[in-house]
């Protein structure tokens, strides 16, 4: 059995199968060892049921609890090596997968976080600009009202005759721009 090579974007782990044959053995020594320096007094535990997986579809015993072949010189069978391999490399290659899914989070939380501040921006733009262009709207309106000022008022500056023929200046505000200019 020959530990297959997925072709994944996410995929960036080791592909050599000696590496997981050699993590495969050594998940079985510390079964049979045990672990006796250890922190976690559960690791001997966990791996062997780690390896009551492989090997039940050909009818091969694989479980390390079950095997007594203790003294032998190739204690663990090739095929259990290999699909314990394939068990790793499949958690690594999860670890990876998932890794890479919280950087696609972020990356789309960032994204819609960037469009719903781009919205909330523009409305707040508009908001103000349309006061501006409703005060500006009514100053026009008060205008035309006004003695002296006929047709169709643009909101530039009035000049009187007295103020062009005397060089006084056009008085600011009187419906210009929006803040009073």
């Amino acid at each position: 059995m020959v530990i297959q090579k997925r072709s994944s974007a996410t995929s960036h782990i080791n592909s050599n199968p000696k590496r997981w044959l050699t993590l495969a053995n050594g998940i079985y020594d510390a079964c049979y060892h045990h672990c006796n320096g250890c922190d976690d007094p559960g690791y001997a535990w966990d791996n062997c049921a780690l390896t009551a997986g492989p090997g039940k579809r050909e009818g091969v015993e694989c479980d390390a609890v079950r095997m007594r072949n203790w003294e032998q010189e190739g204690r663990y069978p090739g095929l259990c090596l290999w699909e314990l391999g394939d068990v790793l490399r499949e958690r690594e290659l999860g670890k990876v997968r998932f890794g890479m899914l919280g950087w696609l989070w972020l990356v789309v939380l960032t994204a819609l976080a960037g469009l719903m501040g781009t919205w909330l921006v523009y409305h707040v733009v508009k908001g103000l600009t349309w006061g501006c262009e409703r005060r500006v709207r009514d100053r026009r309106d008060e205008m035309r009202g006004w003695p002296g000022v006929e047709g169709e008022f643009t909101g530039d500056e009035v000049q009187t005759e007295e103020q062009s023929a005397g060089g006084v200046e056009p008085e600011r505000g009187v419906g210009g721009g929006c803040w009073g200019w």
